[in-house]
C-alpha cells in the first residue's frame, strides 16, 4: 500500500516546489497560511531569521512536475484580498488569503539569492 494517509487521491511526489512564507503573514493570520499549504506533502522547512519567515520544499497538485534529480522550481503565494463582512460600524472587514501558487521568475529568484 503506497497511499499516504489524508493526501489528495491524485497526489503525486514529482510536483514539488520550494517557497517562502515572512513570519510576519504567519503571525497575521496563521489559519490562511495553514489552509493554503492544507493539499501539501511538506517534506522540509527551514526557519530563516534574515528574511524573516520560513523556507519550505513541499509536494502538492498546484505544482509542475519535476524529472528525478532535477533542481525543484520555486513558487510565490498569489494574495487576494476579499470581504469577510462588516464591522458594529458597518465598515467593510477584508482579510487576505492565499488564492494559490504561481512560479517565481528569474528576476524574483535572482532577487531572493
Amino acid at each position: 500500500m503506497n497511499e499516504i494517509i489524508g493526501a489528495p487521491k491524485e497526489f503525486s511526489l514529482d510536483r514539488v516546489g520550494i517557497f517562502f512564507i515572512p513570519i510576519f503573514m504567519i503571525e497575521a493570520d496563521p489559519d490562511v497560511v495553514r489552509l493554503a499549504m492544507s493539499g501539501m506533502l511538506i517534506v522540509r522547512a527551514e526557519r530563516l531569521f534574515a528574511p524573516p519567515g520560513i523556507d519550505y520544499m513541499a509536494c502538492s497538485e498546484d505544482f509542475e512536475k519535476v524529472l528525478r534529480g532535477s533542481e525543484p522550481p520555486e513558487y510565490r503565494p498569489i494574495l487576494k484580498k476579499v470581504e469577510i463582512g462588516n464591522d458594529e460600524n458597518d465598515e467593510k472587514i477584508e482579510r487576505v488569503i492565499i488564492e494559490g501558487w504561481q512560479k517565481a521568475t528569474k528576476q524574483q529568484r535572482q532577487f531572493n539569492g
